[in-house]
């Protein structure tokens, strides 16, 4: 909010003396919540030291409130804000931008792929225990969030389109031209990737999330009002659906059931290979939340996984109220 008041032209001056009201699309009771359910879940999974750390970040699609910030778990240890300043791996969390550059290149959810053992170069990428399947539908790759799969699908459609996608749905960290990007090697801003996971909620359009309805003087004059969210078009509406469609499955039949709220959901879990971050960023048709949970100190967290406590934490905001 501070920030965003300095964006406005406020001085610090203004805001620390001004006596001004400010009006925040802030939802106090998910908000409260999700400060609740973090210290609540860390410390279940025995993470409960100042370096381990989790960040919830809620916003409306449809028109950008912010709903439930928090960027850590104890604001008075760390001030560091993990939602817009922290660069972490992705993890399978990127894997949508990879399945979404190949439907806009006419690929469809039943297509078969195959989940076998697959190299590209000296890079040869596995599955989470070893484990393959044989031909499956890129629904179910996805839905079981398959290493080889994506990494296949990738070779597929190639380098290029994955990262013009993902800068185009409003990722701005650096993407290496790189087989590894497939599986998450690349770091993101979990800010970031939850806005762009809202692309999907909202058939295709790009919101910019903002924290301040209005800001009124101490006689009640109003000196600003939030205009309506800027929207642009960035995916085609049937992709953005077909999208939704597959990552629906996750919550119902794949890595995510963790994160199931009992009424249509659709997501992605993300943890990386060394087990250092994980996520989990999903979404119903009024609501998207973006979840990572990782050590300030990029330690490993045990066999920590995206569908364990990011999607409990996930959940448990979810419940809230916020989703109405």
């Amino acid at each position: 909010v501070i920030k965003e008041l300095h964006k406005l032209g406020f001085t610090e001056e203004e805001i620390v003396n001004g006596g001004y009201k400010v009006i925040t699309t802030l939802n106090y009771e998910a908000q409260v919540a999700a400060n609740e359910a973090i210290i609540k879940n860390l410390n279940a999974w025995g993470l409960r030291g100042n370096k381990n750390q989790a960040a919830v970040f809620s916003f409306s699609p449809i028109d950008g409130r912010i709903l439930v910030y928090a960027g850590g778990k104890d604001y008075s240890k760390s001030q560091y804000d993990r939602v817009t300043q922290s660069v972490r791996p992705s993890g399978s969390a990127f894997k949508p931008f990879i399945y979404t550059a190949a439907i806009e290149k006419g690929y469809s959810p039943n297509d078969m792929i195959d989940d076998l053992p697959f190299k590209a170069g000296s890079w040869t990428p596995k599955n989470y225990g070893n484990k393959y399947r044989g031909p499956i539908p890129l629904y179910t790759a996805f839905m079981i969030s398959s290493n080889v799969c994506a990494a296949r699908l990738m070779d597929a459609i190639g380098v290029r389109p994955v990262i013009q996608l993902a800068r185009v749905m409003g990722i701005t960290t650096p993407i290496p031209y790189d087989y590894t990007i497939s599986l998450g090697s690349n770091s993101v801003k979990l800010f970031e990737m939850t806005r762009a996971y809202g692309i999907f909620a909202n058939g295709g359009f790009k919101v910019e999330p903002y924290a301040i309805e209005r800001v009124e003087s101490s006689r009640g004059t109003v000196l600003f009002e939030a205009k309506k969210a800027k929207t642009n078009k960035v995916l085609n509406i049937n992709t953005a659906a077909t999208m939704t469609a597959i990552m629906k499955t996750v919550i119902t039949n794949g890595t995510g059931r963790a994160a199931n709220i009992g009424k249509p959901a659709a997501g992605k879990t993300g943890t990386t290979d060394d087990c250092k971050d994980a996520y989990f960023i999903g979404f119903t048709p009024d609501v998207v939340t973006g979840v990572w949970v990782g050590n300030d100190d990029n330690s490993r967290m045990g066999e920590l996984m995206g569908g364990t406590v990011p999607a409990i934490l996930w959940r448990d905001g979810m419940h809230v109220g916020i989703d109405t």
